[in-house]
Protein backbone atom coordinates (compact mmCIF):
# COMPACT_ATOMS: atom_id res chain seq x y z
CA UNK A 1 0.00 0.00 0.00
CA UNK A 2 1.74 3.30 -1.43
CA UNK A 3 1.20 5.92 1.87
CA UNK A 4 2.45 9.04 -0.55
CA UNK A 5 2.02 10.25 -3.41
CA UNK A 6 3.90 13.28 -4.63
CA UNK A 7 2.57 15.39 -7.91
CA UNK A 8 4.65 17.60 -9.86
CA UNK A 9 2.57 19.88 -12.72
CA UNK A 10 4.77 19.86 -16.01
CA UNK A 11 2.46 21.99 -18.10
CA UNK A 12 -0.98 23.76 -17.75
CA UNK A 13 -2.72 25.63 -20.91
CA UNK A 14 -5.92 26.73 -22.68
CA UNK A 15 -6.84 24.72 -25.45
CA UNK A 16 -10.09 23.92 -27.90
CA UNK A 17 -11.02 20.45 -26.99
CA UNK A 18 -10.75 17.29 -30.06
CA UNK A 19 -13.59 15.57 -30.68
CA UNK A 20 -12.45 12.44 -28.69
CA UNK A 21 -12.41 14.81 -25.60
CA UNK A 22 -15.23 16.73 -26.41
CA UNK A 23 -17.56 14.02 -26.59
CA UNK A 24 -16.11 12.31 -22.81
CA UNK A 25 -16.93 15.82 -21.70
CA UNK A 26 -20.20 16.43 -23.21
CA UNK A 27 -19.25 19.72 -24.51
CA UNK A 28 -18.51 21.04 -28.70
CA UNK A 29 -15.96 19.86 -30.41
CA UNK A 30 -13.92 22.62 -30.33
CA UNK A 31 -14.47 23.90 -27.64
CA UNK A 32 -12.58 26.39 -25.25
CA UNK A 33 -10.84 23.60 -21.93
CA UNK A 34 -7.66 23.64 -20.42
CA UNK A 35 -4.86 21.03 -20.32
CA UNK A 36 -2.94 19.96 -16.75
CA UNK A 37 -0.26 17.31 -17.70
CA UNK A 38 1.77 16.22 -14.58
CA UNK A 39 4.20 13.18 -13.02
CA UNK A 40 2.96 11.28 -10.26
CA UNK A 41 5.52 9.86 -7.69
CA UNK A 42 4.01 7.07 -5.42
CA UNK A 43 6.88 6.77 -2.62
CA UNK A 44 9.15 9.07 -4.83
CA UNK A 45 9.01 6.98 -7.86
CA UNK A 46 7.93 8.67 -10.92
CA UNK A 47 6.09 6.58 -12.75
CA UNK A 48 2.62 7.86 -13.90
CA UNK A 49 2.69 10.29 -16.61
CA UNK A 50 -0.88 12.01 -16.74
CA UNK A 51 -2.91 14.43 -19.28
CA UNK A 52 -6.18 15.89 -17.55
CA UNK A 53 -8.67 18.11 -19.72
CA UNK A 54 -11.46 20.10 -18.14
CA UNK A 55 -14.08 21.69 -19.88
CA UNK A 56 -13.71 25.98 -19.69
CA UNK A 57 -17.46 26.11 -18.92
CA UNK A 58 -16.64 24.55 -15.24
CA UNK A 59 -13.26 26.36 -14.83
CA UNK A 60 -13.22 29.73 -16.37
CA UNK A 61 -10.96 31.06 -14.40
CA UNK A 62 -8.27 28.27 -13.29
CA UNK A 63 -5.34 29.58 -13.08
CA UNK A 64 -1.49 27.68 -12.56
CA UNK A 65 -0.77 29.41 -9.12
CA UNK A 66 -4.22 27.17 -8.18
CA UNK A 67 -2.69 24.01 -9.29
CA UNK A 68 0.71 24.40 -7.37
CA UNK A 69 -0.94 25.80 -4.33
CA UNK A 70 -3.23 22.41 -4.04
CA UNK A 71 0.16 20.60 -4.38
CA UNK A 72 -1.67 19.22 -7.91
CA UNK A 73 -4.44 17.73 -5.80
CA UNK A 74 -7.42 18.63 -8.20
CA UNK A 75 -9.93 17.30 -6.75
CA UNK A 76 -9.53 19.04 -3.90
CA UNK A 77 -8.99 22.34 -6.02
CA UNK A 78 -11.92 21.86 -7.85
CA UNK A 79 -14.56 21.03 -4.73
CA UNK A 80 -12.73 24.26 -2.54
CA UNK A 81 -12.33 26.76 -5.36
CA UNK A 82 -14.87 25.93 -7.98
CA UNK A 83 -17.34 24.03 -5.73
CA UNK A 84 -17.15 21.10 -8.38
CA UNK A 85 -17.64 18.26 -5.98
CA UNK A 86 -16.28 14.59 -7.84
CA UNK A 87 -19.11 12.16 -7.07
CA UNK A 88 -18.30 8.82 -9.06
CA UNK A 89 -15.80 8.02 -11.63
CA UNK A 90 -15.64 5.25 -14.33
CA UNK A 91 -12.38 4.25 -15.71
CA UNK A 92 -10.92 2.08 -19.09
CA UNK A 93 -7.73 0.03 -18.80
CA UNK A 94 -5.81 -1.10 -21.32
CA UNK A 95 -2.05 -2.73 -21.41
CA UNK A 96 -0.05 -0.94 -24.12
CA UNK A 97 3.35 -0.18 -25.36
CA UNK A 98 4.77 3.35 -24.70
CA UNK A 99 6.44 5.43 -26.61
CA UNK A 100 7.46 9.20 -27.68
CA UNK A 101 7.21 12.08 -24.86
CA UNK A 102 5.24 9.58 -22.54
CA UNK A 103 7.91 7.24 -21.84
CA UNK A 104 10.33 9.85 -21.79
CA UNK A 105 9.09 11.60 -19.03
CA UNK A 106 8.86 8.39 -17.39
CA UNK A 107 12.64 8.10 -17.97
CA UNK A 108 11.62 4.25 -19.64
CA UNK A 109 12.48 3.51 -23.50
CA UNK A 110 9.93 2.96 -26.71
CA UNK A 111 8.16 -0.20 -25.68
CA UNK A 112 7.70 -0.12 -22.42
CA UNK A 113 4.81 -2.23 -21.31
CA UNK A 114 2.63 0.67 -19.21
CA UNK A 115 -0.89 0.58 -18.35
CA UNK A 116 -3.10 3.44 -19.87
CA UNK A 117 -6.41 4.40 -17.55
CA UNK A 118 -8.74 6.44 -19.27
CA UNK A 119 -11.08 8.27 -16.61
CA UNK A 120 -14.04 10.56 -16.63
CA UNK A 121 -15.20 12.44 -13.36
CA UNK A 122 -18.61 13.02 -12.99
CA UNK A 123 -20.35 15.57 -10.40
CA UNK A 124 -23.97 15.64 -10.22
CA UNK A 125 -26.64 15.23 -12.26
CA UNK A 126 -24.05 12.72 -14.00
CA UNK A 127 -22.32 15.91 -15.77
CA UNK A 128 -18.43 14.85 -17.01
CA UNK A 129 -16.07 17.73 -15.76
CA UNK A 130 -12.83 16.19 -16.31
CA UNK A 131 -11.31 13.55 -18.73
CA UNK A 132 -7.88 12.10 -17.62
CA UNK A 133 -5.54 9.99 -19.40
CA UNK A 134 -3.29 8.07 -17.17
CA UNK A 135 -0.23 5.92 -18.22
CA UNK A 136 1.26 4.23 -15.48
CA UNK A 137 4.72 2.01 -15.12
CA UNK A 138 3.70 -1.15 -13.31
CA UNK A 139 7.07 -2.63 -12.72
CA UNK A 140 7.04 -1.51 -9.09
CA UNK A 141 3.81 -0.36 -8.34
CA UNK A 142 0.29 -2.06 -9.19
CA UNK A 143 -2.72 -0.05 -9.82
CA UNK A 144 -4.97 0.32 -7.13
CA UNK A 145 -7.97 2.85 -7.21
CA UNK A 146 -9.83 4.14 -3.96
CA UNK A 147 -12.64 7.20 -4.65
CA UNK A 148 -14.86 7.98 -1.93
Amino acid sequence: VVEEVDARLLDFWRIKLDDHSAAFLNVAEGSSGWLIRRILAPEGEESIYEEIRLPGSSFETIEESMITDHQCMLYSMYESIFNVRIVYVEERVKAIIGEGEIVDRLGLLDGAPLLKVERVAYTYDDRPVELRRSYCNTTKHSYRNKII
